[in-house]
């Protein structure tokens, strides 16, 4: 029987949370992950449809992050203990899903998701290459998704860069450091569970050298 006194009401709720917290959790958390699309898109229904009443808060929010040291500390903090600890899993995907999402946008403006050579569209093994070399020197100095990020703000050209495939990259280095074997290799993609297969160049008979689907050199 539900009560009729608000404040009974909320004491028992709140008791009944303290009970039994850890199924609750457990509940809420397997719900999330199970709806997460719908939840998402009902999240940013809410927001368009209260976006008045809701900026006022997220400014006067940043502006208290921007001007108060102590709160953007306390802030911080509570943060990274939240990424290191019950939410390590969901900032991990998050980080991912926003990788993923930021070197596709890239590959579509170097000309799409594809390599140059062999034509191969798996993103798993497309990468972003540098023509003229110095991409792990260029990377060194900066985590790859920044990198992303500053292609698609425009602070950093894409005329030096082309889609290529991991196997196609390694070949390019090699040709690049060592003239004599340009021309002495090519990739042969192999897909899974597939019996036929799709080269990209004619493979000379001292280089047999392919890359299968599934991730390993054959």
């Amino acid at each position: 029987m539900a009560y009729k006194d608000p404040r009974r009401r909320r004491d028992y709720d709140k008791a009944y949370y303290e009970k039994n917290k850890a199924q609750l959790t457990e509940y809420q958390e397997r719900y999330r992950a199970t709806n997460r699309d719908s939840l998402l898109a009902k999240q940013r229904v809410r927001w368009h449809r209260n976006k008045d009443r809701y900026l006022p808060a997220v400014r006067a929010y940043y502006r208290r992050m921007r001007s108060d040291p102590e709160f953007r500390r306390k802030r911080t903090l509570e943060r990274k203990r939240w990424r290191q600890g019950k939410g390590r899993e969901l900032a991990r995907a998050s980080r991912k899903r926003t990788y993923l999402k930021e070197k596709s946008k890239v590959m579509e403006m170097l000309g799409g998701k594809r390599c140059v050579s062999c034509g191969a569209t798996d993103l798993r093994a497309l990468e972003i290459n540098h023509k003229n070399g110095g991409g792990a020197k260029e990377l060194k100095m900066q985590p790859r998704a920044r990198f992303y990020t500053m292609i698609l703000k425009g602070e950093r050209s894409v005329q030096d860069l082309n889609v290529l495939c991991r196997p196609c990259n390694g070949i390019e280095y090699l040709e690049r450091k060592y003239p004599n074997l340009k021309g002495a290799w090519s990739i042969r993609w192999v897909l899974s569970g597939a019996s036929s297969s799709r080269s990209a160049r004619a493979q000379p008979s001292s280089a047999r050298h392919s890359w299968s689907g599934r991730g390993r050199w054959e």
